[in-house]
């Protein structure tokens, strides 16, 4: 059985989605090479994301997930969107 979330689906990540500068590159063994960018990405394994892969390395629909986003706000924004938080803050309003 397969218990990933659809990529692009609010839905809860088990506490494991999560964002990070984004890597310049990550090699074949899952190395950051060349330092980070100014930009932010977005990691959700619960949607089948693998941050030891570069973002060229994932699916299409990975990377619409992933970003990047231009800033932290804009990332974490993305992130509460992205698990449900953003609903549950316009409920509570």
């Amino acid at each position: 059985m397969n218990d990933a979330i659809p990529p692009g689906q609010p839905g809860p990540s088990n506490g494991q989605a999560g964002i990070r500068l984004k890597p310049v590159r990550i090699d074949d063994d899952g190395m950051i090479r060349q330092g980070y960018t100014d930009q932010w990405e977005l990691l959700c394994p619960a949607c089948g994301d693998d941050g030891a892969k570069d973002s060229t390395a994932v699916t299409p629909e990975i990377q619409q997930v992933r970003g990047p986003y231009p800033d932290n706000e804009s990332a974490r924004v993305a992130l509460e969107k992205h698990i449900g938080l953003n609903t549950w803050r316009t409920r509570l309003g």
